[in-house]
Parts: structure tokens; sequence; C-alpha cells
């Protein structure tokens, strides 16, 4: 499989980082790796904006990668929500669907995830839901055996063979692309992945539920990464896309937490000081070569 990236003009953070704002029709991608280099004391960072559910959410993981991951999902999704509000970490209040999609009481809409290494958040602007899903594609099994549960028989034989270099890159394109419109859509994994439509038009990649179209944006973050990213309608959006180290985000914790409505006014400016780039582009993706 190919997927075609076409970047604009490189922005430096620190041009927008005034702005952290959503724009009508546009959507935030936040991306931290939190690989092995994420050391204990950058945890212990975190943990200072996660609320006590979050951390003993954090404390229950048994392996210190999925807690570093857990942890910094949680940090970054309450530091950068508060950003756009305009408020503190503490003053964010979350609330959930039947189905169990965390929303932000009073918006913007949001998803997240992580796996081992990376954390990708999404925020969309006002009226646009917005899914995310990452994998880490050296996971231990991944055969077609698996495929057929998570995709059902008709998918599943149009993989390459499970014997070939390409059958986990196609897997992972599958899983990444459905997931990530599962938990746009609200309903995870219970809306059954099989049912989820994907359709490739030249290079645009869209998927279908039912009457619901989204678009889909597709990307290797890492060598070991597979990203996907669905958003409500079949318009082309903006995706903005921040790119921060596990230090970084340990530095935008300790920005913000002490912060009071007397200094807010100051957090946008400061995120220049942590982010290691920002680009604005369109990431396209392709269908597997079947």
């Amino acid at each position: 499989m190919t997927t075609d990236l076409t970047v604009s003009a490189p922005t430096p953070f620190a041009d927008t980082a005034r702005t952290f704002t959503l724009l009508p029709g546009t959507v935030w991608l936040l991306l931290v790796d939190v690989g092995e280099d994420a050391q204990l004391d950058a945890v212990t960072d975190w943990l200072k904006v996660l609320s006590e559910s979050e951390c003993q959410q954090v404390a229950r993981l048994k392996r210190p990668a999925d807690r570093r991951a857990k942890a910094a999902a949680h940090a970054l999704k309450r530091l950068a929500l508060a950003a756009i509000r305009q408020c503190t970490p503490e003053d964010l209040y979350f609330s959930a669907l039947p189905s169990g999609k965390p929303w932000l009481v009073d918006g913007p809409a949001f998803n997240l995830s992580h796996t081992q290494g990376q954390v990708a958040l999404a925020i969309a602007a006002a009226g646009m839901e917005v899914g995310v899903d990452i994998e880490h594609r050296l996971r231990p099994r991944v055969d077609r055996e698996l495929a057929v549960t998570a995709f059902g028989e008709q998918v599943a034989a149009t993989l390459p063979d499970e014997l070939s270099e390409h059958f986990a890159e196609a897997f992972f394109h599958q899983w990444t692309c459905r997931e990530a419109v599962a938990k746009a859509d609200g309903q995870g994994l219970g809306i059954g992945l099989e049912r989820i439509q994907l359709h490739s038009e030249g290079q645009a990649l869209s998927a279908q539920v039912d009457q619901q179209q989204w678009r889909l944006y597709c990307q290797d973050v890492s060598p070991c990464h597979r990203l996907a990213l669905a958003i409500a309608g079949v318009e082309e959006r903006d995706v903005n896309v921040v790119t921060l180290s596990a230090r970084q985000l340990s530095n935008w914790c300790d920005d913000l937490h002490w912060l009071s409505g007397a200094n807010l006014h100051s957090c946008q400016s400061r995120l220049k000081t942590i982010h290691s780039s920002a680009n604005s582009f369109f990431c396209q993706g392709r269908l597997p070569a079947l």
C-alpha cells in the first residue's frame, strides 16, 4: 500500500501558538512520542494535571509502557483542551456517552488514542465529529484469523497472503481506518467493524456506515506506528499537526499547572516553547493494492 502525503508550506508553531484556536472546519492533531526515552520524572510531571480518577487508571496498569502512554494521553488531553478553552486543566469537566465515548462538557469535540510508544489527540471545531486511532504494528499476533474476526470473511479475503511482508501493513490500514470511524461515530467496536465500508476515489479515502459518511486521513507516524483520522462528512479538511517529545509535554505541564485566571491569557503564547513542529497538511491515503 502507498500513502500519498501532500504538505503545505511549513509554518513554524511559533507563528500559530498565539492563535491556538479552532477555526471553522479545522482539526488539530497532536502527537506525543512516549517511547523508552520517557523517564519516570516525565510521568510524574504528567500526573500533575490529571484528575484523581485518571491517576487511578494509570496506577492500575502493570506495564511501564502502558502507564507512560495512559498518563501522557490524559495530560495531553487536558492541556490542549484547556489551552483552547482558555481555562486551567482542572476546570475541564468530562462525561461519557452510553457507549463509553468521552466528551467534554461545552466542547469542543475530541478523540484520544494511545498505544505502545505513541499518543494521538484529535480536536475538532464546533459541529464536527472526529475519531483517531493509532496502533503499534509489531504486536505479537496479526494473522488471517484475527482479520476474519475483526473485519469479516469478505474483507479478510482481500488482504495479501498472510506470509507476505505486506500483510501486516494492509491489516493495520484496515484496522486503524475502521476503528477511527467507529470511535468518531461514538459506538466504538460495538458498531461492528465489518459494517464499515471503505472507499477510495483518486487520492481521497472515505468511509460509510449506513447513511453517515466520513473523510479519512492516514499516515505512518513512525516506522512502527500507523495512524488514521476520521472526520464527519466528505469535505477535505485542514489538519494542523503538532508533534511533541515526552520532555516537551512535561514542560507544558510545568507551564500550565499553576496558571490562574489572572494569567491564563499568556498560556497560548507559551506553547511555542514546548512544541517541536507544526504543519497544516492534507494527508490522503489509498486502499491497499490488492
